[in-house]
């Protein structure tokens, strides 16, 4: 039994890094546990093969692998590896799209945590409850199990999963139109790196922080973020995070309209995913190839990438990709030929994109149909489309997207000449608008600020003494500054947070991810909100409002 369980060590070790070597050693392992009748050298082979089959991309044999362990550890009485091997048939599950299923299977992981009182397994188990309510569109519930997971880092030495709680936070600030809360999130994730134990969340929060922000306009920050995640995915041999990020950077370059250098990087990641035999980054290279294709005009050649993205998408259980490549191929033919049957197929893919895609994705592949349709001068069709979009958008968080569809409606009925709709649409767009500045301003996702945030600055600075106690201090300060001072702001809120940390503006400032500037203008306006004496430090002052709050002892 040593000797195999020895041998499942070094596949178990080698999966990341040569999962060719690691499956040559898992048949080892399967051959010696059918000899040895081991029931757990058997369960640890089939996870290790459903491990080595999601690296390939290879779902479905990764899912029956991985059914087959839990089946196996289960009746070992495993808690452990039966919580693993249902946390990864969970994700991929989730990349099927089959939400429900996915979770389903992390509340069993969440339930082995708990029965084993695990608190890394636990944090895991609410992060990965956390994503699959993010894909599902419901931002409060996946926030509420983020924050959920936080509980069990904090003053628990696990930075690493700190790290990536934070960076799934700033994904849901991000989808909320945040994009200032996102930034100070997923800056919080970064300075926790120096301190985690490993390496594999560096690379998803270098993704997400480009994401942020390419959201925030900031096309060559991004672009280095992004490199410097396909550089940890690359050592990592984690390939198709690797492909997604080196695909971003160059649909940057489309932006910037420098195609040539676009094209050049997609053939060389389409011979860099072919190599690899990696089927679902060729779809990803495929369909972002043939986008460009058709932004250059080249009509047949983005269609004739649109039909392999489509042949390669039907190979791979990923929904969304086979949702944007069906819908990719529809857009194509519509271009070459504008006829109705094209104009079936593009409804046909809707539908499709809608079923099998997430929330965000269908409305963005919406809006993407609307455009080719306008594009052809079909704008009473685009103007259906987008009605169709709102209708779902209405039902749902993303107010940033609602706001674009009010105003691409208002374009449209303009160019119709239909003034009252156009007005109306357009008074619209400008409420939501407000909706997200006042969201921004208020409470509403961020009032009970994400446990553990400031911690987790202490911590990166190496002066954290008591994360219960300070917690504690913290809060009786919000509540202070609450009760003096509801008109407070968020961002106000922190600075005060800060400065009670005895953190300088210039590092506040980073932090916040504003300039030294902003800080002093934060302060100055926090020291008329409070009524700070002139000659009274702020700092001192916020100490002396918990101190004045704090019980004092009984003689």
């Amino acid at each position: 039994m040593n000797n195999l369980s020895e041998l499942w060590q070094r596949a178990y070790r080698l999966v990341d890094s040569d999962p060719q070597n690691a499956a040559d050693l898992c048949a080892e392992l399967r051959r010696r546990g059918q000899n040895m009748q081991s029931s757990a050298a058997l369960a640890h082979a089939d996870f290790i093969d459903g491990l080595c089959c999601r690296y390939r991309g290879d779902l479905n044999d990764a899912a029956t692998f991985l059914t087959r362990a839990s089946e196996g550890f289960l009746l070992l009485g495993d808690e452990e590896n039966y919580g693993g091997a249902q946390h990864r048939l969970s994700d991929i599950l989730r990349i099927e799209g089959d939400l429900a299923g996915a979770e389903s299977a992390e509340l069993r992981h969440l339930a082995a945590a708990r029965n084993l009182q695990s608190p890394e397994m636990q944090t895991v188990a609410y992060r990965g409850l956390g994503i699959i309510a993010l894909q599902a569109g419901d931002l409060p519930a996946a926030l509420n199990h983020l924050r959920q997971g936080l509980r069990f880092v904090n003053g628990g030495g696990l930075e690493h999963q700190r790290a990536a709680l934070l960076q799934s936070i700033a994904l849901v600030y991000k989808q909320s139109g945040l994009i200032e809360q996102a930034l100070a999130s997923i800056r919080m994730a970064e300075e926790a790196l120096p301190l985690a134990r490993q390496d594999g969340i560096h690379g998803f929060v270098y993704n997400t922080l480009a994401n942020v922000y390419q959201e925030h306009g900031q096309r060559s920050i991004a672009i280095e973020y992004f490199r410097r995640a396909a550089e940890v995915f690359a050592a990592a041999a984690n390939v198709f995070d690797e492909i997604i990020c080196r695909v971003n950077i160059a649909q940057m370059l489309v932006a910037e309209t420098r195609y040539e250098a676009a094209e050049l990087q997609f053939d060389e990641l389409l011979r860099f995913a072919e190599d690899r035999n990696h089927a679902r980054g060729r779809v990803a290279v495929l369909t972002a190839s043939a986008s460009l294709q058709l932004r250059m005009g080249n009509e047949s050649r983005a269609l004739d990438l649109a039909e392999k993205a489509l042949r390669a998408a039907e190979l791979v259980n990923d929904a969304l990709m086979r949702a944007r490549a069906r819908m990719l191929r529809a857009t194509c033919r519509l271009r070459v030929v504008d006829s109705p049957e094209t104009r079936k197929e593009l409804t046909a893919a809707l539908d499709c994109a809608e079923r099998e895609g997430d929330q965000l994705a269908s409305l963005n592949l919406l809006r993407e149909a609307a455009v080719v349709l306008e594009e052809r001068g079909a704008r009473k069709q685009s103007v259906r489309i987008l009605k169709r979009a709102l209708r779902r958008a209405d039902k749902g968080p993303y107010l940033e997207v609602l706001a674009d569809l009010h105003h691409d409606l208002h374009r449209l009925y303009s160019a119709l000449d239909n003034a009252g709709e156009a007005s109306c649409h357009l008074e619209q767009a400008l409420e939501v608008q407000r909706a997200i500045s006042a969201a921004e301003r208020s409470n509403l996702l961020d009032r009970q600020t994400i446990a553990g945030d400031f911690e987790l600055i202490r911590q990166a600075k190496g002066n954290s003494t008591n994360p219960g106690g300070r917690a504690d201090i913290e809060t009786r300060l919000r509540e202070r500054l609450h009760t003096l001072c509801p008109s407070l702001t968020i961002k106000e809120e922190r600075v005060c947070v800060l400065l009670f940390n005895n953190m300088e503006t210039k590092e506040i400032a980073q932090v916040l991810c504003v300039s030294p500037r902003t800080v002093e203008w934060h302060r100055n306006k926090l020291r008329r909100k409070l009524a700070v004496p002139g000659r009274e430090s702020l700092t001192n002052h916020l100490r002396q409002l918990v101190a004045a709050d704090q019980p004092q002892p009984h003689p």
